[in-house]
C-alpha cells in the first residue's frame, strides 16, 4: 500500500494529539466557549482546527529546543505552519471583538490586537497602525536585518510602496518570535506564537460571556 503525502499529514496531526492530549482537552473545551458567542456557525470547529495546528506546532517547537541547527530548510515548513496559525487565530478573535460583551470584552480586544500586530505585517507586509505614528520611522537596529547596509532604515506610512518584514527569533521554548513595532507605546514589542497560545487557551478556560443581543 502506497503512503501518501495525505496519510503522513494525518499521521503527524494523530501524534501530535496523542503526545499533547491534555492541551487538545483544553483547545475543545476552549472551542465550545468561545464557539457559544456566535450560534449556528462554524466557530466551534474553526476554534477546534486551530488546537489541533497548535498542537501540531507545538511538537516542531519541542523538537527545536535541542535540534533548531540540525532542521536545516525543513524549519521553514514550521515558520509557514505558524504564519497560517497567527491569520486563522486574528480572524477568530478580529470576528468575536464585535459580538462579545460583559467582562470579557476587554481580553478579545487586546487578543485581537496582539495578534494583529504580527499578522499585518505576515500577511499585509506593513506595519499594523502605522499611520498611528504619524511620522517616518526611523527602525531601530532591532528592526533591522543583517544585510550589511548600516544606513538608517525608513518606513513611510503614506508610501504605497512601504513594505516591513519583521524580525524572528526562536525562544527558549523553540517557538517563533516576532519582532513588530506598537504605535499604541511607540516601541517595540515581542511576540512569541506560543504565547499566543497560552493566552487564547487561558482565555478560553475561563468563564465566556455570552454574546451582544
Amino acid at each position: 500500500m502506497t503512503i501518501t503525502i495525505l496519510d503522513l499529514v494525518h499521521l503527524a496531526f494523530t501524534r501530535a494529539k496523542s503526545d499533547l492530549y491534555s492541551d487538545y482537552e483544553r483547545w475543545i473545551s476552549t472551542s465550545y466557549k468561545l464557539g457559544s458567542a456566535l450560534p449556528n456557525s462554524l466557530m466551534v470547529k474553526r476554534v477546534q482546527e486551530l488546537g489541533e495546528l497548535d498542537l501540531v506546532l507545538r511538537g516542531i517547537e519541542s523538537e527545536l529546543i535541542h535540534h533548531a541547527k540540525e532542521a536545516g530548510f525543513k524549519i521553514e515548513i514550521y515558520f509557514t505552519l505558524s504564519r497560517v496559525w497567527v491569520s486563522t487565530a486574528y480572524e477568530i478573535f478580529r470576528r468575536l471583538k464585535g459580538i462579545v460583551d460583559g467582562q470579557i470584552r476587554q481580553e478579545v480586544f487586546e487578543i485581537e490586537r496582539e495578534l494583529k500586530l504580527v499578522r499585518v505585517p505576515l500577511e499585509k507586509h506593513e506595519i499594523a497602525e502605522d499611520r498611528k505614528f504619524g511620522r517616518t520611522l526611523i527602525l531601530s537596529p532591532q528592526l533591522r536585518h543583517e544585510d550589511g547596509n548600516d544606513k538608517d532604515m525608513t518606513y513611510d506610512p503614506s508610501d504605497v510602496k512601504k513594505s516591513f518584514i519583521p524580525p524572528t527569533t526562536l525562544s527558549n521554548r523553540g517557538s517563533e518570535i516576532w519582532i513588530v513595532p506598537d504605535a499604541r507605546t511607540g516601541g517595540n514589542r515581542m511576540v512569541e506564537r506560543q504565547g499566543l497560545s497560552d493566552r487564547i487557551l487561558g482565555f478560553g478556560m475561563s468563564n465566556v460571556s455570552t454574546a451582544k443581543g
